[in-house]
């Protein structure tokens, strides 16, 4: 049964609670999607650009979406108001004003925060609706999971925060079927107190719970954006495709005259340029060309063409890593990030999975051991809840498959990580939080 693996996970965690010591410790709607990304922010329908500071308005029958980047979307419910507040080289800020909002950022690869009254929210490549509705906040998570941190008064959004951070007074997650309810004046009134306050009686506090199944059925809002979702990954997984069919395979195999003749007139380009950046491109473009090359072998069912393509991919990823300075890191980290943020709608049954595996692997296993990294591999590996979360009312077993993938990942990550789980600890009271509502909806 799923639950006795849940419940064998749940006995690993609070083993590494243990040993971390202090983790308890009190301490009608369009349907978008872009075909390429794109450094900007516009309004759907009409496609205008809008800059930070911009407030967009709907009146009391129409919905608007506001679009960013590659298929970020925010869309507004009737009489509603949001303020695009910021954009960084990583991500953007948007405030919700007033009334109802759904944002969904699974198929993007910029951060997002989210600011309503006296909470800021940092959705996990999530969906969720948000509702500002008699002094407070109601968030309802409808895939994956988003970090609730509370703010003080004088919150200013002069970053983008990926985690939590010392501005924030406290913070809890909302995991996929869950909910919570902000009140504004309790925020405001008692940062003292919610800045000690434990984890467990936090989302307490904030009625944490299993969202009303009867109640959010019956709820016109929330079966439009499902099904404006539904289409978003339709349209995002076509766009996907598509560009697959177009770049087409560029070399048929290692052995094609095409691509001996590409190495040897790579090796001459190299020894005729000059310029280190253009050499680092067409380095990398070279490395990556066997990945794409791979998905097409996968799409077309050429499965042992493919694995010698990943195999090769990762074996150069890797030499790379090897002897790359920092520049040269970030590079390809950059480009990887990308890569896996195409894959995002790309489930356990999909035939590019292997390659979504395979750059998530490759991500988690070049990545540093600062809170920033370690909380970037545990996204990564979350995402194999997520596939349970997808599949276990179609696919038991595959679920039960993706679980045990979760269980071998995290356990290897936690010990990797032994020395280093002061600096995360609340990750684990998260990862807690995750199994104990996958628990509850699949005994």
């Amino acid at each position: 049964m799923m639950g006795k693996l849940i419940k064998k996970i749940v006995i690993i965690l609070l083993a590494f609670g243990v040993f971390a010591s202090t983790i308890f410790v009190e301490s009608r709607i369009p349907v978008e999607a872009m075909s390429v990304t794109e450094k900007r922010v516009v309004v759907v329908p009409g496609d205008k650009e809008i800059q930070p500071g911009a407030e967009i308005t709907t009146g009391s029958t129409e919905s608007i979406t506001v679009r960013y980047d590659d298929n970020g979307v925010v869309r507004l419910a009737p009489s509603s108001s949001v303020t695009f507040v910021k954009e960084g080289e990583d991500g953007y800020v948007f405030r919700l004003n007033s009334g109802r909002a759904w944002v969904n950022n699974v198929f993007t690869s910029s951060y997002l925060n989210v600011q309503s009254g006296g909470s800021l929210l940092l959705p996990r490549k999530a969906a969720f609706d948000i509702e500002a509705k008699n002094g407070s906040s109601v968030v309802r998570v409808f895939s994956s999971q988003v970090i609730v941190g509370l703010i003080p008064s004088d919150f200013a959004a002069d970053k983008i925060l990926r985690f939590q951070d010392s501005t924030l007074i406290n913070s809890f997650l909302l995991a996929q079927g869950s909910q919570a309810t902000i009140s504004n004046d309790k925020v405001a009134q008692n940062e003292d107190v919610l800045r000690k306050l434990l984890y467990s009686k936090l989302i307490k506090e904030f009625q944490s719970s299993l969202m009303d199944k009867a109640a959010v059925a019956e709820d016109s809002w929330i079966a439009d954006n499902l099904k404006a979702d539904q289409e978003l990954v339709r349209n995002v997984s076509q766009l996907k495709v598509d560009a697959i069919n177009g770049r087409n395979l560029k070399f048929s195999s290692l052995e094609s005259f095409a691509y001996q003749m590409d190495q040897t007139f790579s090796r001459m380009s190299d020894t005729l340029t000059f310029s280190e950046e253009k050499k680092t491109k067409r380095l990398i473009e070279g490395i990556f060309d066997h990945i794409y090359d791979t998905e097409y072998l996968l799409v077309f069912g050429r499965s042992t063409e493919a694995k010698e393509r990943m195999n090769l991919f990762k074996k150069l990823i890797a030499e790379q890593f090897a002897g790359a300075d920092e520049k040269m890191k970030s590079l390809l980290l950059g480009k990887l990030r990308k890569l896996y943020a195409d894959l995002n709608f790309v489930l356990p049954d999909n035939a590019l999975y292997e390659v979504k595996v395979a750059v998530s692997d490759l991500l988690a296993s070049q990545l540093g051991h600062d809170a920033a990294d370690i909380t970037e591999k545990l996204g990564l590996i979350r995402d194999y809840i997520n596939y349970a979360y997808a599949l276990a009312d179609t696919n038991l077993v595959q679920a039960r498959l993706s679980l045990q993938q979760y269980y071998d990942r995290f356990t290897a990550l936690m010990e990797a990580e032994r020395s280093r789980l002061e600096s995360v600890r609340f990750l684990v009271s998260e990862e807690n939080q995750i199994l104990d509502n996958l628990l509850r909806q699949y005994p």
